[in-house]
């Protein structure tokens, strides 16, 4: 599992990720837990993993970009659970190497990515909801892996560099047209 973000508890909710995934640790002792980035709960995150002695929770700290799909690719599931977003780059990365997202509903950026039960969850607590996908994940192979496939796709068709160039061009197109028809 790999949250990877600033590390507030307003508005990523850093403190209510780590308690729901520490509390699934205790139930899947297979299950790991990485965090990756920087913020002002580093200290708390830092003294909850302290706490929690389990050599399955890592924080990573910030990682350079050329390391960053090294640690996504370590991991399965991709959770993000902000009380708000645009549209999240890591949520993207994580989506693009395969990862199944669970994410909480939110009115933006979440529902231009992922369809509850298509690429991902979407959930509508921090709590209990996240360990029922998590435990339906582990227990369907193969609907993790046709999750899995579906996020990776959505990404690779909508978000590469390509179809975003080709997206401005038709932007930078459109609007050349307008102008020459006034």
């Amino acid at each position: 599992i790999l949250y990877s973000g600033k590390l507030t508890q307003h508005p990523k909710r850093i403190v209510d990720t780590f308690n729901v995934i520490a509390d699934y640790l205790r139930m899947d002792e297979s299950a790991t837990f990485t965090i990756i980035g920087d913020g002002p709960e580093k200290p708390e995150i830092l003294s909850r993993i302290e706490r929690e002695a389990s050599p399955r929770i890592r924080y990573a700290g910030l990682i350079e970009s050329e390391f960053m799909l090294d640690e996504i690719q370590r991991c399965n599931v991709f959770i993000l659970l902000s009380e708000f977003e645009g549209l999240p780059i890591a949520l993207m990365e994580a989506m693009g190497a395969g990862l199944v997202p669970i994410v909480f509903d939110i009115r933006s950026g979440i529902p231009e990515l992922v369809t509850n039960r298509v690429e991902g969850f979407v959930v509508n607590d921090r709590k209990q909801s996240v360990i029922e996908s998590l435990q339906f994940l582990k227990s369907n192979p193969l609907e993790f892996e046709r999750m899995s496939n579906i996020s990776r796709l959505k990404i690779l068709d909508g978000y590469s560099e390509g179809q975003v160039v080709r997206m401005w061009l038709n932007l930078f197109n459109d609007l050349r047209t307008r102008k020459d028809e006034h």
